[in-house]
């Protein structure tokens, strides 16, 4: 109470059981039985423990941090099972590495916000949450990186869905290609020159449009003693205007003439990207009829970095457990009252509102709460 740790003397009556033997206890309405502490104190501890990590609860509360890791996660499991989730029409798939593994996660693209973590991104796992998935019929959109077992799963169990593949995993691979034709050159070049062209590594990689005139003077003297690199800087460019065209039509036409435009001695560099597009071209194009992205998701990376840090000794259940249920970070919206007429006059009746709709933890909150939490920190350690 007030911050300082209370102990209660509580004296229970025991019973005894004539026939069995058995012996059982006086229950309370305000005593948490599994934990010898006040179901007030339990609460606080489930509450606390989204915001910040056992052991500084446990510092703060004066009991041992394995108290309440076990608080926690006799409390998680239930609340996890009970947690409904809207399933989202515009579907991310996306993976992010916790805990040494890569998880497979949900996001709602329109939303912006984490439906669900699975354990693994196995294929079975991914075929069971699919099928099982409530309301998976209104699933119109999901956008995924390019990883076969995706791409089957959802082409099974969700049929009606239009799959597109995230153009970030595409257009970075024009930068890629630019970086290896850099790095082939940069070994023919003198020490003092290797080390220049080190450090003009991100202009090269910069789009056109964002350069300052002295970055490009300097990159235009790189092209000028090596041809080949402005080429390659070039068709790295003229990738990434494709993904400008306005039609699926003028897109793959674009795409065309660009193909036709790579010099021979360029082609080992871009042909990933050519053979990529060939075996990924309609979910590739489906961009320019479905603009989504996962952007969203990509922001979790720094998010996994500190909770991976901070949480040292957290089980999946417990990270996925701070990240679905944190107080405050679910986007919901309010079912509004509704009334229906009983006659013919203004006489209205007021109908049972439905549930809440949640659309899941808004990655933009949760991010931000973890960063603030984590610089708060930082600042007090030092």
């Amino acid at each position: 109470m007030h911050a300082k740790p209370v102990a209660i003397y509580l004296s229970i009556q025991r019973y005894k059981c004539k026939s069995c033997s058995n012996i059982t206890y006086q229950s309370s309405k305000t005593i948490d039985e599994s934990h010898r502490m006040t179901k007030r104190l339990v609460e606080y501890i489930i509450n606390k423990s989204y915001q910040t990590t056992f052991t500084e609860i446990a510092h703060e509360i004066k009991i041992d941090e394995k108290t309440v890791r076990n608080v926690f996660a006799n409390k998680i499991d239930n609340q996890l099972k009970q947690l409904a989730i809207e399933t989202p029409e515009v579907l991310g798939i996306d993976e992010v590495h916790l805990i040494g593994k890569p998880r497979c996660v949900i996001t709602n693209i329109e939303h912006g916000t984490i439906v669900d973590i699975l354990k693994t991104r196995n294929k079975s796992v991914l075929m069971t949450y699919f099928t099982t998935l409530k309301n998976n019929e209104n699933i119109r959109v999901v956008t995924m990186d390019m990883w076969r077992p995706y791409y089957d799963v959802i082409s099974t169990t969700l049929p009606q869905a239009t799959i597109v593949i995230d153009k970030l995993h595409v257009v970075r691979m024009a930068s890629d290609a630019m970086e290896k034709v850099r790095k082939n050159i940069r070994a023919t070049l003198s020490q003092k020159e290797r080390i220049q062209l080190k450090n003009d590594r991100f202009i090269l990689l910069k789009r056109n449009h964002q350069l300052t005139q002295i970055e490009k003077i300097s990159i235009n003297s790189w092209f000028a003693r090596h041809k080949i690199l402005g080429e390659a800087y070039e068709l790295k460019e003229g990738f990434y205007n494709i993904w400008k065209c306005q039609t699926k039509k003028d897109a793959e036409h674009a795409y065309t003439e660009w193909k036709n435009k790579i010099p021979i001695e360029l082609i080992e560099y871009f042909a990933p990207i050519v053979s990529t597009i060939a075996n990924w071209h309609k979910p590739i194009f489906n961009y320019f009829t479905s603009r989504y992205t996962n952007a969203t998701t990509e922001a979790l990376n720094g998010l996994i970095k500190i909770m991976n840090r901070d949480g040292r000794g957290y089980s999946f259940e417990v990270l996925k457990a701070k990240m679905l249920l944190s107080n405050g970070m679910q986007k919901t919206i309010e079912n509004p009252m509704k009334f229906h007429r009983i006659s013919k006059g203004v006489i209205m009746e007021q109908c049972a509102p439905g549930r809440d709709k949640n659309f899941g933890t808004s990655i933009e909150k949760l991010v931000n709460f973890f960063e603030n939490e984590n610089s708060v920190s930082t600042n007090k350690s030092e």
